[in-house]
């Protein structure tokens, strides 16, 4: 085998690849929402802070062992057969050699955080990092090509499945043992489906294992460091507050992540491969980030706004009253958080470029501000003090990435703010109506009232933020960005996907 990426129809092939990438976040969101409301009304807030532990600790120990096989394979220009075997190989020894870690320092771990019910659940966790390791990484070579379509089967049935084992767990166990077990049914099944259909099957060996390590130990460090910044909230509230706190931050991640992580998905999850397509042509590349940034931001940002405003109805409706806590976490966090999507392009642009360095200082800069400022903001005022602090800490984050991708690609904060300038001020119009007209506080009594009272500002504001935008536009003369593109794109993708996914059951191409 031997594989090239090209650069040929960039546009319509990413066009495409969003169109899948969303409608794969869409059924996966649905079923998350479902899954959410049955997880938040049968475990307690104790419960998901100690499953969400678990998976901090699992997601820190991955990264010190962490080759990023992935990401060399998006990123090297060729690929042939040696990569993959090379790619296997270095996985499954990984995997291995993780779970052996984790088993053996569940205990210390578990002291650490101040949770002992932690030791068995990462001890039974380690079993899915072995299972992680027998992934197929030939299934990676049709992202290069910004193909999706059996991304969205693979992922759309192994979650589904996940889903379903979830809330049978949910009812049987009522306890976080519920998002163990489905964790590992979940991840069982994706990992078989990367074999379905892909006609390259890996073998063991390590002829590449010099680009690979070289590529990923370079990677490594930026991780580390990043996966250590990203664990200051969990840990230092398990550690200073306790184990329910966590549960009710998590729960709140998790909810303005449903909606606003997985909306921006489509663009997020194929940037990589497409800088990576562009990347000899630096001025195409500089256009692509900005269009990237602008496209993020115009949608990302009146997700995050709205989910502020209606923060307490989402949160009662989905889990329940006993989140109250949670719902501080989405008033505050997700519009921060929203703004910081603009900063995902930027990172990808660099990776693609190979210049780690850079990354690395950003990662240092974030580590250095997030751990002090969070740990004051406990001690200064508590839980609601740590909210605030990662919103800060968030959007120092934001900062740091427009000055790297200034510094290293020419795109400059006044370039994003000429770019992002008619949905900031659009999101603002929004929000100003929305305080004037919606209720502080619509009560929450039935659901369907619930819906039925939130409905008509949800619509108002969308229609709000549409009219401003394009109003905007026109005024500005029609230049080329969001608005282009979606009345550009609009009409052609339907056709486009649903030729594609006529292909989806046929008998599988090389990649």
């Amino acid at each position: 085998m031997f594989e090239e990426r090209s650069d040929r129809d960039l546009g319509a092939r990413a066009l495409v690849a969003a169109g899948f990438v969303f409608m794969t976040s869409l059924v996966t969101r649905l079923g998350s929402l479902v899954n959410l409301a049955v997880l938040g009304r049968l475990l307690s807030p104790s419960d998901y802070g100690v499953a969400s532990l678990a998976f901090m600790a699992i997601g820190f120990i991955q990264t010190f062992i962490d080759v990023r096989m992935g990401a060399a394979l998006m990123t090297f220009k060729r690929i042939e057969d040696a990569h993959i075997n090379t790619a296997f190989t270095l996985q499954l020894l990984r995997g291995l050699l993780i779970a052996g870690i984790l088993f053996a320092v569940s205990g210390l771990v578990a002291d650490m955080l101040n949770e002992p019910r932690l030791q068995l659940v990462l001890q039974v966790l380690s079993g899915v990092l072995i299972i992680d390791g027998f992934k197929n990484p030939a299934f990676l070579l049709y992202a290069r090509h910004l193909d999706f379509s059996r991304e969205f089967f693979r992922t759309t049935v192994a979650n589904l499945i996940g889903f379903a084992v979830s809330i049978a767990a949910a009812f049987y166990f009522q306890s976080y043992w519920a998002i163990v077990v489905a964790t590992m049914f979940s991840r069982t099944m994706e990992c078989l489906l990367t074999y379905y259909k892909v006609p390259v099957r890996p073998r063991f060996g390590l002829g590449e294992w010099r680009s690979m390590v070289s590529f990923g130990s370079g990677v490594l460090v930026v991780d580390i460091f990043t996966q250590i910044h990203s664990m200051a909230p969990q840990s230092l509230i398990s550690r200073l507050i306790s184990t329910a706190a966590v549960g009710q931050f998590t729960m709140g991640q998790n909810a303005y992540n449903t909606l606003l992580g997985e909306l921006v998905a489509p663009i997020r999850k194929i940037l990589l491969p497409g800088f990576g397509a562009v990347r000899e042509d630096l001025e195409r590349l500089r256009r692509t980030l900005r269009l990237s940034q602008e496209v993020i931001f115009a949608i990302a940002m009146p997700i995050g706004v709205g989910l502020s405003f209606f923060a307490h109805e989402a949160i009662a409706i989905l889990v329940g009253d006993q989140w109250d806590e949670a719902i501080l976490v989405v008033q505050v966090i997700a519009p921060v958080a929203a703004a910081r999507t603009i900063a995902t392009p930027a990172h990808s642009a660099v990776m693609a470029l190979e210049r780690l360095r850079p990354l690395l200082a950003r990662a240092t800069a974030s580590l250095a501000v997030g751990w002090p400022l969070i740990f004051a903001g406990i001690h200064l005022a508590g839980f609601s003090g740590a909210i605030y602090a990662w919103a800060a800490v968030t959007f120092i984050g934001l900062f740091l990435s427009l000055q790297l991708v200034g510094r290293e690609l020419g795109v400059h904060i006044r370039h994003v703010a000429k770019d992002c300038g008619r949905a900031f001020l659009s999101c603002g119009v929004m929000a100003a109506f929305l305080w004037i007209l919606k209720p502080r506080i619509i009560p929450v009594e039935d659901v369907g009232d619930v819906i039925a009272g939130c409905l008509p500002f949800v619509l108002l504001g969308g229609i709000i933020y549409f009219a401003c935008l394009f109003g905007l536009w026109i005024l500005q003369g029609r230049p080329a960005g969001f608005e282009m593109q979606v009345l550009h794109y609009g009409g052609r993708s339907i056709p486009k996907l649903t030729a594609r996914m006529r292909t989806i059951f046929r008998r599988p191409a090389k990649p």
